[in-house]
């Protein structure tokens, strides 16, 4: 079994484990089946007619898995306004490679380059969305150029925050969206300081979402969150 199926197997498993809870469950669970050759091969011209190339890890990951949404939901947080605590939402290959104009770059506003196509010194046209997990931010990729073999995950809140996310790798990030449970906005904490699980739990829990809950349904959602993968 290779490190994508491996993630579709979990990603199963989390979301059976979310199903049989009481107190909680799964408001959308939707796992693509891999995509054909041909999805592929169009999805590769149509990043190089971009000037980038989408990195083998994210090839190898589409064949097995052409897209991914699991949101759950607490009984506790269903009769108010706030949105489900769970999102992972990977978008399919053909979305991946969509130039992200007028989304994640406006060329008619500004009047020089750095106006119209950076955001924080980043060229927005090699960027493109993984994980749209709340409408308002999600997790992007900067793509390489022939000559930079390296890709990089980034945060994004969108038009206000950018964070990159040094050396994460696919198959981390996969991993940390399952211990997690794709934890309301879980990217924007993991970093170089942020590697334990422990460190985690203790973000989640000063977490405004956290925080604006009822006192007792804080204790339910930490207390699903605290409960490692492994034991699921």
């Amino acid at each position: 079994m290779n490190k994508f199926e491996q993630f579709k197997d979990q990603l199963n498993q989390l979301a059976e484990y979310i199903d049989s809870l009481e107190n909680a469950f799964l408001e959308e669970y939707n796992l693509n089946p891999g995509a054909d050759d041909l999805t592929i091969q169009e999805a590769i011209r149509q990043a190089k007619e971009r000037g980038i190339i989408i990195p083998d890890d994210f090839i190898n990951f589409y064949k097995e898995i052409n897209g991914a949404t699991l949101i759950w939901q607490l009984d506790c947080i269903e009769e108010t306004e706030t949105n489900a605590p769970g999102r992972i939402n990977i978008v399919p290959i053909e979305e991946f490679v969509e130039d992200g104009e007028d989304h994640l770059y406006f060329p008619d506003f500004g009047e020089t380059e750095e106006d119209k196509f950076f955001f924080e010194g980043y060229d927005m046209r090699r960027m493109n969305i993984f994980d749209a997990f709340i409408a308002e931010a999600g997790t992007l990729v900067y793509f390489p150029q022939a000559n930079e073999p390296e890709y990089q995950f980034f945060y994004h809140y969108y038009g206000e925050e950018l964070k990159p996310k040094d050396g994460l790798t696919l198959e981390q990030y996969l991993n940390w969206a399952i211990m997690t449970k794709g934890f309301w906005y879980w990217i924007e904490s993991l970093n170089e300081e942020f590697n334990s699980w422990d460190e985690f739990i203790d973000w989640a829990k000063t977490t405004n979402y956290v925080m604006d809950l009822p006192e007792n349904c804080q204790k339910i959602l930490i207390d699903l969150l605290a409960k490692r993968t492994k034991e699921i």
